[in-house]
């Protein structure tokens, strides 16, 4: 299975007291690059956040926005300690009564030290919900990707279907094709030197030399591995972007090397579709994680 780098997903949990929404986007890239935008409030499971979302993706610029309301912060968030508050009350009657010191204000006492405290569960009431919010939003970019994928993976089929078409093409075509070259070579030396006397045997070895360096077939072997493992590569999926670009600049290689030896007419022409093929490859290769 073949997964686009470029997906998009969303995930909301709302209940009675918290509001959270975890959105997450991707675009192409030749690494790994993660981005969260987080609530200070949530900054202590930013961490889990990371090692979630980078389980999951593998290659490609990535962000996180998480944003989240909490709809009960107005009477849960804090609570007092009546019991210490009462106590230093009742400290403070004493002070103001021995000392003739101003008594305390209520506003005093709630300053004291453990008279105000935060619930010690806040982090963990959040955590279900953002759990919650954050498992969908990677639901849905995951099936986002790799519905991209599919696309992908059958238009990448389509253009190696072609480029082993054509290069076929030149294969049945070789003998051809160099013999004709060879021939015209021939004629233009034979052109050249008319009224000279024509050491054959030379003329034979010069001709011969020609017809080497004119021969493509080791680029037709190395192409049609090339094509195997691609093709190999398509069928299988997985994280295969990289290995992707690096066996298609070898495609690009080889037909560029065909080119520059191979200039017969119809050959250039067919080796030039093989070109072109081999860029639209790349093209959606850029896409493929």
């Amino acid at each position: 299975m073949i997964k686009s780098m470029t997906g998009y997903g969303e995930g909301i949990h709302q209940d009675q007291r918290f509001s959270v929404r975890v959105e997450i986007k991707s675009v192409n890239s030749k690494n790994r690059d993660l981005k969260i935008r987080i609530p200070s409030a949530l900054s202590s499971f930013e961490r889990e956040i990371s090692e979630r979302v980078k389980a999951s993706i593998h290659r490609g610029t990535v962000s996180v926005h998480v944003s989240f309301f909490d709809l009960g912060a107005g009477s849960s968030g804090l609570t007092i300690n009546m019991a210490r508050a009462a106590r230093i009350a009742e400290f403070g009657k004493w002070a103001a009564e021995t000392f003739a010191s101003q008594p305390l204000t209520s506003k005093d006492i709630l300053f004291y030290q453990g008279v105000i405290t935060e619930q010690e569960d806040g982090d963990r009431s959040i955590s279900e919900p953002l759990t919650e919010a954050l498992s969908a939003a990677l639901i849905s970019f995951e099936d986002n990707r790799v519905r991209e994928g599919e696309i992908l993976q059958a238009d990448l089929k389509s253009h190696l279907g072609v480029f082993r078409s054509d290069m076929s093409a030149i294969v049945a075509g070789m003998d051809n094709f160099t013999a004709q070259l060879r021939e015209t070579h021939q004629e233009r030396i034979r052109s050249m030197i008319e009224d000279v006397k024509v050491d054959e045997s030379r003329l034979a070895t010069e001709i011969g030399l020609y017809a080497e360096r004119i021969d493509i077939s080791e680029e037709i072997i190395r192409l049609g591995a090339h094509i195997d493992t691609l093709d190999e590569m398509v069928s299988s999926g997985g994280s295969i972007g990289k290995k992707m670009d690096f066996y298609l600049q070898e495609l690009n290689r080889e037909v560029n090397t065909s080119l520059a030896k191979l200039r017969h007419i119809n050959a250039i022409d067919t080796l030039l579709n093989m070109k072109e093929t081999v860029e639209k490859m790349r093209e959606q290769a850029c896409n493929v994680e």
